[in-house]
């Protein structure tokens, strides 16, 4: 029986990944494979998993005098003076930059012993090593297969793992050394695959498309836009400044001004570090204001997003992001029948084509973002916008079609010899 091993950050521990839970389910139907889920960081809460899917539980050894050895380490190895040598050609051999590679060193070198130990209990070479994520346990992993002890590489590439803009100093150290030891990468979209190539020279590589999915609702599911003044918007994301939330809550006077007849609500889904920061500016600018409602429901899971967009009336969803992958809120959204308004970045013009919702510059105003939600108003009046959303969706990130497609490609890889 083949062996195929699924590297993923933390699932199934922890909260994030919760697009992953529609993919594993997929995995668990391979009858010809052991699949077995290693996740880089455990802790609780442990969700379910499909039976007859393995999972590694390791304790965490994020300690400091344990990281600090593994910089120390670091410098035994031979990746790290090649890192040193891309840090001097890009003129980031600063202070900074050497942090920026030592923290990563120590992420790596904490995949090296969970990986390695995990190894040395096979019986033999793992056949797909399947990195969820690009971050810099993959690079131990590259390492892995240069001994002989994986197989066959591959790696999603998401957004955060991807743009360069989103990391310190502008700077992702390892990807451009590590970048062709992958057999497959898989990218959400055209665009950033083109941008990964051009980045980190990766010329070499067998690099494919594979967007994400979600499960399309029935019709029955999908809650019909009711006529009226009251605008109900909501918005899924992390409360950090990469989000520009402050720009969403500037929005809503914009919109409470210009329409003193509509009643809005706005409702957040998602916590982060400017979570009581948003809320007291929220607060300040509303709390006494009998037609802006403002509803912070913290972090829900997968399943409870999609029970609140089942039953409630969203006029649209808005997302104010300034750097993105391929948002999976905003596929759930329109599977749902929800309108979009989005800025243009990553690759959400790739899931927002024109009639499903308004794709808006890259830096919007907050006058932009009120103005292209009275454009979304004005066309649900009219009919179309959510029948056109939740139709794009379906042809082009249904779940089952998306995940059976990859899952019957890496299988297929397993079996090559």
């Amino acid at each position: 029986m083949r062996h195929v091993v699924i590297y993923t950050h933390s699932f199934p521990f922890q909260t994030g990944e919760a697009y992953f839970e529609s993919e594993v389910a997929h995995w668990a139907a391979q009858a010809d494979c052991q699949v077995t889920l290693l996740p880089f960081e455990c802790g609780p809460p442990r969700r379910p998993v499909p039976e007859g899917i393995q999972v590694v539980q390791h304790q965490r050894a994020d300690h400091p005098v344990a990281d600090a050895w593994r910089a120390l380490r670091a410098l035994t190895r031979p990746y790290i003076y090649h890192e040193f040598k891309q840090l001097w050609m890009r003129k980031k051999f600063t202070p900074r930059g050497l942090v920026r590679v030592f923290l990563s060193a120590i992420k790596v070198e904490r995949s090296v012993t969970t990986l390695n130990r995990f190894l040395a209990r096979c019986e033999r070479p793992v056949d797909v090593m399947y990195c969820y994520w690009n971050f810099p346990y993959s690079f131990a992993a590259a390492m892995a297969k240069r001994r002989g002890d994986i197989r066959h590489l591959v790696a999603r590439v998401h957004g955060g793992d991807l743009y360069e803009s989103r990391f310190a100093i502008h700077y992702s150290p390892f990807k451009r050394q590590f970048a062709n030891d992958f057999d497959r990468l898989y990218f959400l979209a055209a665009n950033g695959r083109a941008y990964y190539q051009t980045q980190y020279n990766a010329n070499s590589v067998d690099a494919r498309i594979a967007p994400l999915g979600v499960r399309m609702p029935e019709l029955d599911q999908v809650v019909a836009q009711a006529p009226g003044q009251t605008l109900r918007l909501l918005s899924i994301a992390n409360v950090i400044g990469l989000k520009r939330l402050d720009k969403m809550l500037a929005s809503l006077a914009v919109l409470a001004e210009r329409f003193p007849d509509w009643r809005i609500e706005w409702t957040h889904i998602g916590s982060g570090e400017l979570l009581e920061t948003l809320q007291a500016e929220a607060n300040s600018r509303f709390g006494q204001s009998a037609q802006v409602q403002v509803n912070w429901l913290g972090q829900l899971s997968n399943q409870q997003v999609c029970a609140l967009l089942a039953k409630q009336d969203v006029t649209c969803l808005v997302n104010t992001s300034e750097s993105e992958g391929m948002p999976v809120s905003i596929m759930e959204a329109m599977a749902y029948g929800i309108p979009v308004v989005a800025p243009d970045v990553g690759a959400i013009a790739e899931l927002l084509p024109a009639g499903t919702g308004v794709l808006l510059d890259a830096a919007p105003t907050p006058v932009a973002i009120a103005e292209a939600i009275a454009t979304v108003v004005a066309a649900n009046a009219q009919g179309g916008m959510s029948a056109a959303a939740r139709a794009h969706v379906a042809q082009h990130f249904d779940a089952k079609k998306n995940y059976q497609k990859m899952v019957r490609e890496l299988t297929q890889l397993a079996q090559n010899d």
